[in-house]
């Protein structure tokens, strides 16, 4: 203070003799203000990691410590929380947290009771249900009985919300079959959920598929509200949200359904037609919303999309200076069609969480450019997410769970993170930057069973567990059971000793296997996928329908089973393969053009498949403990499509009784060639093959040469020629002439020059080099304007200049 002399500014605010500064309300608002902001700052932060994890919004908040007690703090905060939160204010608020801490440590816990966050419970074994159950890996045969075991079902013992006390305990019937040479000890592993309704199936990655309710509940809404479930067989394939609320669950019997939930509404599922047109309404609505127009659909519900150039032309729009008002825009032509948004968030979930994630928490842009650059375009892409999902909610009624990531494979595992209508984004860095250190790509795959990556198949897994425990998987039998005893994960193949794609090459290579399939499964493990999103295809590459049975022993029900096979086949290759010809139009006088069908448009067939394939799938017999091996064994037999089914003029009925007859039902004797005591689980019947016709568009194989000739008679109307008789005139009366027009399209330059003819005809009575003057003579040039042409010195025609030499010529030719 002693060097502020005279001159300087602030000189007037220092007093030299007392040595004292006075200081004005900016002066103090210049000193509080930067820890204000980041006060609310730190609140922003804390609100917005509460959105982004789906939590329960902040509605209270208590203002404690030594700067809490200024009133210019608390108008601030209170200012800033608006209505929406109540701030809270105590008594004394410098020592709230030391009181606090004192009283805690004083009188012991104070807690009396617990909220569960998290359902928790146990994987365990039920009875196999034929028919109905698949048998798939989660199939096994309890040694101890012999019966026949699904497994991979789960028990939640405390549920999610279920209010605890301190030290109470929860306990479980438990049945472990135990065999000679078994393990004393045996451990049962502990799952936990953070779904509000938590998966019925240990391996299932969140939500259930409901896409078959929700077609319903869109077909009318009012369902929504009502307890929904679609039935297919004598099992729950699916049920809305309101019946998992009451304890409702996919497979589970209609019957218990029923009991557990009286006023349920149950609908039939068994024809797929609806949700396959729903299915391609939503996949065109998607693919119609992106640029790309890569859209790749996975089944009825999930579609890839590739939104690379739309993310690209928008990161370039971004003021870094100011991200927090950003503009994406949807249509490269029109700059008003696209949305505000805050380019300096992720919007939604995100893994890590935004919480556990230094990343998200930093301040931008980074100081590293090309982790700045992806992690901008991370944002962008979960803010396109977010304006997709609102507009296929409020256009088409339905809800969607979106992972975004910069492939494939991360983008569907990082999808099922949090599920249902929610999206997750997977953040960098995506590979290692230090010695040691571990990407988030690396992490998030690592938890994963090897089973569950996209592309490791059961068989494959089963091979790589194998090696990994050195021996054969041993499954899990009785009563508590999932699958495999051991759960092979991706960390555990990861750092197997020596693994790398030459080792996996060694264990999943051979005849029939892929080529390189080493190098691909080593990359898929480290989160790597080069496969493009492709656009969909405009005809399938094959056709399948299949059921599987309790047990088809005799020839009659083979053959019924085979006729109700083959029609649904039908049905779905006229579905999927025929298009009606939008192109159709056919006038009231050509009725040789009209389709058989009077009132229907006529189809045509996209592609043609050339081949008819049957497999069946038996049961292996029962060994002599009573036991039955697994088997997902199936044997085919292809034959070629005859060509009857392409004929469009008769009912599916009459050709499924001639295709069973004459063609399905030798292949299965050929297969099958004793009389009965097949014991056959599963029959599939599928056309494969695809060849596709010529229809004369972009996807198509050449031209539809057939379509060309039935449309000639409309493309030609204007300039078709017909024969038909016309009053005679009355010199025509008094010449006893029979005169014959033939008549062109009025607006034809050839019926002008022809009719100006035959009026030179009629007037021969009048002055030679006199013409006849109507608006019929003129010609219209191609720009439009008018060109009366010229008059022909021997017949008197009129006609275009460039016809006029030929047309002398022709006079002058003695023949």
């Amino acid at each position: 203070m002693k060097d502020l002399h005279e001159g300087h500014p602030n000189c007037f605010q220092y007093d030299p003799e007392d040595y004292e500064v006075t200081l004005t309300a900016t002066d103090i608002r210049a000193c509080f203000d930067p820890v204000i902001d980041s006060i609310l700052g730190l609140i922003k932060r804390q609100k917005a990691a509460v959105v982004s994890e789906n939590a329960p919004p902040i509605t209270d908040l208590i203002l404690v410590g030594g700067f809490g007690s200024t009133p210019y703090v608390w108008k601030e905060v209170k200012e800033f929380c608006g209505g929406l939160i109540l701030l809270i204010w105590p008594d004394k608020p410098w020592s709230a947290i030391a009181r606090g801490a004192a009283l805690r440590g004083l009188g012991g816990g104070i807690v009396t009771k617990r909220r569960c966050r998290r359902h928790y419970g146990f994987s365990l074994g039920l009875p196999f249900r034929p028919g109905i159950d698949l048998q798939d890996k989660y199939f096994c045969i309890d040694p101890f009985n012999g019966k026949e075991m699904r497994g991979g079902w789960m028990i939640w013992n405390i549920n999610k919300g279920m209010s605890l006390h301190p030290g109470e305990r929860k306990t479980i019937p438990f049945c472990k079959t135990h065999r000679k040479g078994d393990a004393t000890e045996y451990s049962l592993s502990l799952y936990s959920s953070s779904q509000e309704t938590p998966p019925r199936r240990k391996d299932e990655p969140g939500d259930y598929d409901c896409f078959y309710a929700a077609v319903f509940e869109a077909e009318n809404p009012a369902l929504k509200s009502l307890p929904l479930a679609v039935q297919q067989k004598q099992i729950i394939v699916t049920c809305n949200y309101e019946a998992r609320r009451r304890g409702l669950y996919k497979l589970q019997l209609v019957r218990e359904a029923k009991k557990a939930c009286p006023d349920l509404i149950i609908v039939l599922g068994e024809d797929l037609t609806r949700f396959r047109n729903a299915s391609k309404a939503l996949y065109k609505f998607l693919q119609q919303s992106i640029w790309s127009q890569k859209a790749e659909r996975l089944g009825f519900d999930e579609v890839f999309l590739d939104v690379t150039d739309m993310i690209d032309y928008n990161a370039e729009l971004v003021n870094h200076n100011n991200p927090e008002h950003s503009y994406f825009h949807l249509d490269r032509n029109d700059p008003l069609i696209g949305f505000h948004y805050d380019a300096s968030v992720l919007f939604g979930n995100s893994f890590p969480s935004s919480s556990s994630s230094n990343l998200l928490s930093s301040p931008w842009p980074l100081a590293d450019g090309e982790l700045n650059t992806l992690l901008l375009r991370l944002r962008l892409g979960s803010h396109l997410a977010t304006h997709l999902r609102h507009h296929l909610e409020n256009e088409h009624s339905y809800t969607a769970t979106v992972g975004i990531s910069t492939n494939k494979l991360l983008s569907k595992l990082v999808g099922n993170a949090n599920k249902p209508k929610n999206q997750t984004t997977l953040i960098p860095p995506y590979t290692s930057r230090k010695p040691g250190e571990e990407s988030n790509v690396t992490k998030f795959l690592d938890s994963h069973d090897i089973g569950r990556i996209p592309g490791i198949g059961f068989k494959m897994s089963h091979k790589i567990r194998t090696h990994v425990l050195r021996r054969e998987p041993d499954f899990d039998v009785g009563l508590v059971y999932g699958g495999t005893k051991e759960n092979i994960t991706v960390r555990d193949v990861r750092l197997f000793p020596g693994i790398g794609a030459n080792l996996l090459e060694n264990w999943l290579g051979g005849p029939g296997s892929p080529r390189d399939i080493g190098a691909k499964v080593w990359g898929l493990i480290n989160g790597l996928d080069d496969t493009e999103v492709s656009k969909a295809r405009s005809v399938p590459r094959q056709i399948s329908i299949e059921d599987s049975y309790i047990r088809l022993d005799t020839l009659e029900e083979v053959k019924k089973e085979l006729r109700l096979l083959a029609a649904s086949l039908l049905r779905r290759m006229r579905t999927d393969l025929t298009e009606a010809d939008d192109e159709d139009e056919f006038s009231a006088d050509d009725e040789s053009s009209r389709p058989i069908e009077s009132g229907k448009p006529k189809r045509y067939w996209l592609a043609h498949p050339r081949t008819l394939r049957l497999s069946t799938r038996a049961r292996p017999p029962r060994n002599m403990d009573g036991t039955r091996a697994r088997s997902f064994h199936r044997v085919s037999r292809s034959c070629p499509m005859p060509n009857f089914v392409f004929s469009l003029n008769e009912s599916i009925g009459v050709i499924v009784e001639k295709l069973v007859s004459e063609v399905i039902l030798p292949t299965f004797r050929k297969l099958h060639p004793e009389p009965s005591g097949w014991d056959l689980s599963l029959v599939n019947v599928a056309a494969t093959n695809m060849m596709e016709a010529a229809t004369g568009g972009k996807d198509g194989n050449g031209r539809d040469i057939g379509k060309m000739f039935r449309k000639q008679n409309q493309v030609l109307k204007e300039w078709k020629i017909e024969d038909r008789d016309v009053p005679p005139s009355d010199n025509e009366n008094e010449n006893n002439g029979d005169h014959t027009s033939k008549s062109l399209s009025p607006d034809s330059p050839i019926h002008k020059a022809y009719t100006v003819q035959e009026d030179h005809h009629e007037s021969e009575g009048q002055a030679e080099g006199e013409k006849v003057k109507d608006e019929e003579e003129t010609w219209e040039d191609d720009d439009g304007s008018a060109n009366p042409g010229e008059t022909c010195r021997t017949c008197g025609a009129v006609m275009p200049a460039f016809a006029m030499e030929a047309h002398e010529r022709f006079h002058l030719d003695p023949d």
